[in-house]
């Protein structure tokens, strides 16, 4: 299943529901792509960045990739294309201290992430979206009234986010800072990829092309925790949206997630929650329609 949508203002709205893709792409302009279920995976050359309900991918112009499904059941996702124009115009609008005076062109530190956590209110925002789209043949403002709020959220929560942890890092030069910060975000994503396989510190610390000793040092400097801490945290938030789903019984999400058993998973959901899994999911289920 495939719908496209062009607004009046040339943002492209793209929802697909496939269970295997393999496509081509070249990103023209800013390009958004979120997943409701599952998993999509985009590779740059050799790098990979893999989507989950979790996280979204913001793709900057001129970017070329290759979009990857292969999953037992249908992969719901929206694929949002922006406007240079719109943007530009949002931008002055909303943060003329960003943008100074920016003519059309977003400034070089806008929407350079790759791969952004998805925030509850993006979460809720983006499931509107869906079915707006899919559900009902909304009116083009209302739909850009949703980018709207999603972009303001990503400048309001993660661009500041951004440059507060980069600030962190104990170098004097801001463009150490910058190239280190690059780096440990290299570390996070492998982290989100590979989160439910085993690799070793070596792997991450080829990954992020850092010392073992230098990564574990600025990665704690730059979000507060060890990056096993980390790995913990993104295989509890990849196990809520199963549980959110209602697809898998705990046991199975277990293994999906890469944990090791039943009883340590629902002792350390509870402790980090303040809740057990099957209450999370009975209290938590998603909206009809929009995991399919």
């Amino acid at each position: 299943m495939r719908l496209r949508r062009v607004l009046n203002n040339n943002n492209v709205i793209e929802y697909t529901k496939v269970s295997v893709q393999r496509q081509r792409l070249s990103a023209e302009d800013f390009n958004i792509r979120v997943v409701f279920n599952e998993r999509q995976d985009l590779l740059f050359g050799k790098r990979r960045v893999s989507i989950f309900p979790d996280c979204l991918a913001i793709i900057p112009p001129g970017s070329s990739f290759e979009c990857i499904i292969d999953a037992e059941v249908p992969v719901q996702a929206l694929s949002i294309v922006l406007d240079a124009g719109f943007i530009g115009s949002f931008l002055r609008a909303k943060y003329p201290s960003i943008t100074g005076a920016m003519p059309k062109t977003p400034p070089s530190d806008f929407l350079q992430t790759s791969l952004v956590p998805m925030s509850s209110d993006m979460r809720r925002n983006f499931q509107h979206l869906l079915n707006k789209i899919v559900h009902c043949r909304a009116e083009d403002a209302l739909i850009n009234e949703y980018i709207c709020r999603f972009l303001v959220d990503y400048i309001n929560v993660e661009r500041g986010l951004s440059k507060s942890r980069r600030q962190r890092l104990s170098f004097a030069k801001a463009a150490t800072q910058d190239d280190i910060s690059r780096r440990l975000v290299m570390a996070k994503e492998f982290i989100s990829n590979n989160y439910n396989c085993k690799f070793h510190l070596s792997d991450l610390a080829a990954a992020s092309l850092l010392s073992e000793n230098h990564l574990l040092r600025t990665f704690k400097e730059m979000y507060g925790r060890t990056p096993y801490q980390y790995l913990g945290l993104i295989s509890l938030s990849r196990a809520k949206t199963y549980l959110e789903q209602d697809q898998y019984p705990v046991n199975e999400i277990v293994m999906l997630v890469g944990l090791e058993s039943v009883s340590s998973f629902i002792k350390l959901f509870k402790a980090t929650f303040g809740i057990t899994p099957l209450q999370y999911r009975k209290r938590y289920k998603a909206p009809s329609g929009l995991t399919g």
